[in-house]
């Protein structure tokens, strides 16, 4: 069950960066590969996907939404989206290369979903990253 509009009702919230570059790409891609149809996400000005948990003011508000998600549409996955090149986190030019920039987002995807967990222990939480080849599973 991926949700209803009908029931109000929504399996997935999705946290995400606020660079349009990657908007377009994510609904699909969930879909495609994941089986992801419909999401309720974060409110727009989130920056940097994981950080958004990780940092204390916008931690309390994607917690309280996440809250709200939780108990209005019934979410019972969260989805935390990360990408190449985001500037909240210092840009690709921060990096030697890909992989060390895709290394540093698998340990902010972590680090965010132990603060979901920590608020919400039931929670499934899927973590992904957003490069120019695609989306790809961070277990």
């Amino acid at each position: 069950m991926h949700g209803d509009c009908e029931t109000g009702r929504c399996d997935n919230m999705v946290v995400r960066c606020m660079d349009f570059r990657f908007h377009g790409q994510l609904p699909a891609l969930l879909a495609a590969h994941y089986g992801v149809e419909r999401f309720d996400h974060d409110s727009p000005g989130g920056c940097g996907g994981a950080m958004s948990l990780i940092d204390g003011f916008s931690r309390y508000v994607i917690l309280h939404a996440l809250g709200l998600a939780i108990s209005l549409h019934g979410v019972r996955r969260l989805i935390i989206v990360d990408h190449v090149d985001c500037g909240a986190c210092g840009g690709s030019e921060r990096f030697s290369d890909l992989e060390a920039e895709r290394l540093f987002h698998v340990q902010r995807l972590r680090e965010a979903r132990e603060i979901a967990l920590q608020r919400h222990p039931d929670l499934e939480v899927a973590l992904f990253f957003q490069d120019e080849r695609g989306i790809s599973v961070v277990e």
